[in-house]
Formats: structure tokens, sequence, C-alpha cells
């Protein structure tokens, strides 16, 4: 059996970082670049859930599936001694992405699975996660 194969079902696994607990936030920036036809494009959207394999956002130039684009993302901010957002940088690949059916100017809901980001990025993914699924006060 070939390596990411489901032994019950013989299919291939779909990647599961995904798959993850997701927090809708408010909307927060998300930009993002990528190389199309060895052109870079510097696209940007708004953050709508965040989980700690992946991003959903809302984009208005929306890249092809596969792509892997470098994804620089606000998080909801917690409060400490500085007050300051906190920003986290990855590399995503777009694993899905919908038409905005109710828009006037066209929009994507895009999801991205993260393939890296540094570790200290990780950390103040994960910080923030715990504090949305503890649900307190100091996550706006």
């Amino acid at each position: 059996m070939g390596i990411g194969m489901d032994a019950s079902t013989s299919k291939p696994l779909r990647n599961q970082r995904r798959a993850g607990e997701r927090f809708g936030v408010s909307p927060t920036p998300f930009d993002a670049t990528w190389l199309s036809e060895r052109q870079k494009v510097n696209g940007h959207g708004v953050l709508l859930d965040i989980s700690s394999g992946g991003f959903g956002v809302r984009m208005p130039d929306a890249p092809a599936c596969g792509r892997l684009l470098h994804t620089r993302v606000s998080l909801p901010k917690v409060q400490d001694q500085e007050g300051t957002a906190r920003v986290v940088e990855a590399d995503a690949r777009v694993c899905g992405r919908v038409p905005v059916e109710d828009q006037a100017p066209p929009a994507w809901f895009v999801h991205l699975a993260i393939e890296s980001i540094h570790p200290v990025d990780e950390k103040r993914l994960t910080e923030t996660l715990r504090l949305l699924k503890a649900g307190e006060d100091g996550v706006a």
C-alpha cells in the first residue's frame, strides 16, 4: 500500500491539517503574494476563520487551487502589555475556492492549508487559538 493511503478504503487520504477546530474571527486584514506567469502578484483580502492548520479568507481575486502563497495574516488582537496586533506569516497552499454569489464586485471564499510556518509565528498562532478556544475577553 502506498504512502498516504487508507487501509480500509484503498483511497488516497486528503490533507487533514485544515480539518482542525476552526474559529470564526471578526474580519481582519490578509495579504498574500504568489507567482503567476513569472509575475509577482500581491493579493489582499480579509481573514474570516482560522485553525491550527489553515485560514479561511475572502479575496476579490483568488489564485488557482494548488497554488502556493506567502501569506501575512493579522490575528485577532490579544490584550497584552503593548496592545498591538499580532501578525503571522506562513506559506500556505490554496486547497479550495468558491465564488461569492451575493456580491456586486466578484469575490471568492478561499481556503488555505499551512505548508510551513516559522516557530515564532506558530507560537503566536497557537496562543491566539488557545485564547479563542477559552473565550477570554482579551480577544477582540
